[in-house]
C-alpha cells in the first residue's frame, strides 16, 4: 500500500529545528540587557520554525509561490495550444476540500466523473517539487520504463510495451517528432510503486489508497496520451502540465472501438470531426494540480498539453455488475482460448451466457457485440459469430476492428472474395490500420500475389519497424520470388530486433 506523510512526523522534524533555533537565540537574550533583543530572538526563532516547516513539505518548491514554474518540465508550444486545448468542459469541478465523504459517494462514486481542485494546486495532495523533471532525472535517470503509442499501450493491458532507460526516454523518445502516428507515451505500473513517489501522495480521505489498488506512472509530451479504454472505478492527479479528456459512459461504446485500430491521435484527427452532436464524448482540459475522479466503467481516452507528469491509482476488481461481469467473462474467454479447449466445454456455455447478458443490458453497446461476436467465432457458431459482429458494425461504421474481424470470419468460411472486400473497405476508412493491412497482407500472400503482398508488408515495417514477426514473415516473401540476398537482409534485421529486445529485457 502507498505510504502517506506523517503529519505528526512533520510536526516532530519541525520542533526539533525550532527548539535548536530557541536554546541559540536564548543564550545571546541573557547577555542582552535590552529585552527588544529578546523580542527579535522570539520572531526569527518563529520565523525559523515556520520556514523549517515549509520546506518539510517542499512548499517552497510549489507553483503557488512560483507562479511561472512548470518543475522544469515543457510547455505546449502555440501550434499544440491551438490544436489540442478547448475551453469547452462538461465534468463538473469541485474544491476537494469543500467535498465531504457523504458529498462524493453520494453524488459522484461510480455515477458520473468529478475534477477536484485543490486551494494549494498540487501542493495539496503531493510534494510537486518531488516531480521536477530535475529531481526525477536524479532519482530514477538510469531505471528502465515503459512507454509506446496510445493504442499499444491498450493492447499491452494498461502499460508501454518499449523499453528504455528514463533518461533515455526524456531525451531520445518523448518529444520525438520523428516517431510514427504520435508521441510515445510512458505508462508504466511498476515504476511508481519501486519509486519514493508513494511517500509524497495525500489525497483525499474518498480517495484513499488501499491494497486493492494498482498505480500507473505517466509522462508524455504534447500530443502523446493512450487510446479509449475502461476499468475499474480510478483517479488521474496531474501534477504538471495538462490533460485533455474525452469520456463516455458504460452505455455508449466510443466511436471507433476499444480495442483500438486508431491512435488517439488519429481518432482526434479523422473521427472525431465527423461525429454527430449525439456522438460527441464528455470533455474537460485537467489543469496542473487537478485530480480526475473516474468512474467504474467509463470510457476515457486523452491526450497530453505540453509536457504532462502525473499519476493514476485504479481499483484491481471491479464492483458494479456490468463491470464484473465483463471482467469475468474476458478473463474466462482469455482462458478458453489459450487453452484450446473443447467448443463444448461447459465453461463456454457459462461465458457467452454472460455475454449475452450484457448485450441485454447494453443494447447500444458495440463492444458487448463485438465480444459476443468473439465468443461465437472460437465455439465454431460463425453464422451467429457473422450476424453479432455485423450489428456492431452497423452501431458503429467506424469500428474497424470489427470489420478486420469479420474478414476473419469470412476467410474461415473459405470465401476470401468476400474477406477482401470487407478489408478494402476498412482499409478506406483507416489506410494506416495494422490489423487492417496485416490481414489484407496475409490474404494477398495467400493468393499467391508476392509483390503486392511484400510491399504491403514494408509497409507494415515503415508504421512499426518493432515487430520482428514482420521482418520475417517479409524475409519468407522475398524468398518465394527469389530475392534471396533481400531476404537474408530482412531476415537479419529481424533478429537483431529479437536480439536488442532480449537485452532489453534482461535489464532491470
Amino acid at each position: 500500500m502507498a505510504k502517506k506523510i506523517s503529519l505528526k512526523k512533520a510536526r516532530k522534524n519541525t520542533r526539533k529545528h525550532s527548539n535548536g533555533v530557541e536554546k541559540r537565540n536564548n543564550g545571546s537574550e541573557e547577555d542582552s540587557t535590552d529585552s527588544r533583543f529578546g523580542y527579535k530572538a522570539v520572531f526569527f526563532s518563529s520565523f525559523a520554525a515556520i520556514l523549517g516547516f515549509l520546506l518539510q513539505r517542499g512548499i517552497w518548491q510549489n507553483e503557488m509561490l512560483l507562479p511561472d514554474n512548470n518543475g522544469g518540465w515543457g510547455k505546449a508550444a502555440m501550434k499544440d495550444e491551438q490544436l489540442f486545448n478547448t475551453s469547452q468542459c462538461d465534468i463538473e469541478r469541485r474544491f476537494a476540500e469543500d467535498l465531504t465523504k457523504d458529498d462524493f459517494e453520494k453524488n459522484y462514486r461510480f455515477r458520473k466523473p468529478v475534477l477536484l481542485k485543490f486551494k494549494d494546486g498540487a501542493a495539496g495532495w503531493t510534494d510537486p517539487w518531488k516531480w521536477t523533471k530535475d529531481n526525477l532525472v536524479k532519482e530514477y535517470g538510469k531505471w528502465t520504463v515503459l512507454s509506446g503509442t496510445s493504442d499499444n499501450i491498450v493492447r499491452s493491458g494498461g502499460n508501454g510495451d518499449q523499453k528504455s532507460s528514463f533518461t533515455e526516454y526524456l531525451n531520445e523518445i518523448m518529444n520525438n517528432e520523428k516517431l510514427k502516428k504520435e508521441p510515445w507515451y510512458m505508462f508504466d505500473r511498476n515504476f511508481y510503486e519501486s519509486s519514493d513517489l508513494p511517500d509524497t501522495i495525500r489525497p483525499p480521505s474518498y480517495l484513499r489508497i488501499t491494497d486493492d489498488d494498482s498505480s500507473i506512472f505517466f509522462l508524455g509530451g504534447s500530443g502523446s496520451g493512450v487510446s479509449f479504454h475502461k476499468h475499474a472505478d480510478a483517479w488521474n492527479g496531474v501534477v504538471y502540465g495538462r490533460k485533455r479528456w474525452f469520456l463516455y459512459p458504460v452505455e455508449f461504446t466510443p466511436p471507433g472501438g476499444v480495442w483500438p485500430s486508431f491512435s488517439q491521435r488519429e481518432w482526434f484527427n479523422k473521427v472525431y470531426p465527423t461525429l454527430r452532436p449525439k456522438q460527441m464524448p464528455q470533455e474537460c482540459v485537467q489543469e496542473a494540480g487537478e485530480i480526475m475522479y473516474l468512474p467504474e466503467s467509463y470510457y476515457h481516452g486523452t491526450i497530453n498539453i505540453g509536457d504532462t507528469v502525473a499519476i493514476g491509482i485504479q481499483k484491481i476488481e471491479a464492483t458494479t455488475r456490468i463491470e464484473a461481469m465483463s471482467y469475468q467473462a474476458s478473463g474466462q474467454l482469455g482462458d478458453l482460448v489459450r487453452e484450446a479447449k473443447s467448443p463444448d466445454d461447459p465453461l463456454f456455455d457459462q461465458v457467452e451466457k454472460k455475454y449475452k447478458k450484457i448485450v441485454s443490458m447494453l443494447p447500444a453497446s458495440s463492444e458487448a457485440l463485438h465480444k459476443l461476436a468473439t465468443l461465437y467465432f472460437h465455439r465454431g457458431n460463425f453464422k451467429d459469430a457473422i450476424k453479432a459482429m455485423e450489428k456492431a458494425v452497423a452501431l458503429d461504421p467506424w469500428f474497424v476492428i470489427a470489420r478486420v474481424d469479420l474478414a476473419k470470419f469470412y476467410v474461415k468460411l473459405r470465401r476470401p472474395e468476400i474477406a477482401e472486400s470487407i478489408l478494402k473497405e476498412a482499409l478506406k476508412i483507416h489506410p494506416d490500420s495494422a490489423d487492417g493491412n496485416w490481414h489484407y497482407a496475409s490474404l494477398i500472400n495467400a493468393k499467391g500475389e508476392y509483390h503486392k503482398a511484400a510491399k504491403l508488408y514494408r509497409k507494415l515495417i515503415s508504421m512499426n519497424p518493432n515487430k520482428s514477426f514482420v521482418y520475417f514473415q517479409l524475409a519468407s516473401i522475398l524468398e518465394n520470388i527469389g530475392d534471396v540476398d533481400g531476404a537474408k537482409e530482412v531476415r537479419q534485421q529481424g533478429q537483431d530486433l529479437d536480439e536488442r529486445r532480449r537485452k532489453m529485457k534482461n535489464t532491470k
